[in-house]
């Protein structure tokens, strides 16, 4: 599996979530994340986007108060999923 696009972010307790889109096609991918707990403890990844992103466009991160909002562009809309 190809990815690109990566980012990561402190959710503001000490945890922080890495994001990225899957490279399928030119059609682009999936967005996903994975929470990084103290300790280097990983989550299970998340798909958090419904269907293909256009690659070319990373995921942004904002993370406070144990919570992530993970944002991408996908079909001309911005889209959004928050994770805990």
């Amino acid at each position: 599996m190809r990815t690109t696009q990566p980012a990561i972010v402190s959710d503001g307790s000490s945890a922080a979530v890495v994001a990225w889109t899957v490279f399928h096609s030119r059609t682009g991918g999936p967005i996903q994340a994975r929470r990084l707990a103290p300790g280097g403890i990983a989550g299970a990844v998340r798909t958090v986007s419904r269907g293909p992103v256009l690659s070319g466009f990373a995921p942004v991160l904002a993370g406070a108060a144990g919570r992530v909002a993970a944002a991408w562009v996908q079909d001309s809309d911005v889209r959004y999923s928050v994770l805990r």
